[in-house]
């Protein structure tokens, strides 16, 4: 109640409605990202009040509440609800959804104030992003490696970004450009969902590039994939090592 109170036996009536609708302005999507508002996860504020409750157009509550007992004071409360945010294994920006409260000019009319009537409510991003390397842990001389950069343990929500760095290290026993191709930013191959953008190499060989998704990418997708070829040579020699090395930074 705002402003006034509400007599024994009056009954007031009003809409709630609760929204998500991504691309304008509310990015969190009903039912998937928050639970709906159904009639069930009302209460009243008091046993005095007795909810009734109607579906109206889009699914919005029509709410009716009447008071069974004695007056009740200005700003009295009259029912109380909760949304759930849902818990996914996508690693995305905050989204937002709104709920909204209308008044009624029926049997038992009310009236919103301006600026009374609408909550949004941000959902906080929980689950950073992570990614791992997997390839090819050995391979005959003369052959190519593969690789491939996929998600770890979560996925990745439609357009989020991650930075990555890939780079060989000098710690193994094969040398760049005798055993081993020159690992290169050419030879990255973006995967499906996948947009890269920023594709370097410096002068340290490392090879730089953001990778940003066009749409939700569940666990384990890849992000990227590439090779590197070996170099046969006509020496007998012992089997060789050659490490590639992985990091990131979300964006």
């Amino acid at each position: 109640l705002d402003g006034v109170g509400l007599g024994a036996g009056r009954g007031v009536s009003f809409t709630l409605d609760s929204a998500g609708s991504p691309g304008a302005g509310l990015t969190a999507t009903e039912g998937t990202d928050f639970a709906a508002l159904v009639a069930g996860s009302l209460t009243a504020a008091s046993g005095q009040l007795a909810l009734t409750t109607t579906t109206g157009a889009n699914g919005a509550l029509i709410v009716t509440v009447t008071n069974n007992g004695a007056d009740l004071a200005a700003n009295s409360p009259l029912l109380s609800f909760s949304l759930a945010a849902n818990d996914d294994t996508l690693s995305e920006t905050d989204e937002t959804f709104s709920v909204s409260l209308s008044g009624s000019t029926g049997p038992n009319p009310t009236t919103v104030a301006a600026g009374a009537g609408l909550v949004t409510t941000t959902i906080t991003a929980s689950d950073p992003a992570a990614i791992r390397l997997s390839g090819s842990g050995s391979v005959a001389e003369g052959a190519a490696a593969t690789y491939a950069v996929e998600l770890d343990g979560v996925g990745l929500g439609a357009g989020r970004s991650i930075a990555i760095s890939l780079f060989t290290s000098k710690t193994g026993t094969a040398t760049e450009s005798s055993d081993f191709a020159r690992f290169l930013a050419s030879a990255l191959n973006a995967a499906d969902g996948i947009s890269l953008t920023g594709i370097s190499t410096d002068t340290a060989g490392i090879v730089s590039a953001t990778v940003t998704s066009t749409k939700d990418l569940m666990v384990g997708a890849p992000l990227l994939t590439f090779s590197l070829a070996t170099l046969a040579d006509a020496v007998s020699e012992l089997a060789e090592t050659f490490e590639l090395n992985l990091s990131s930074a979300g964006l």
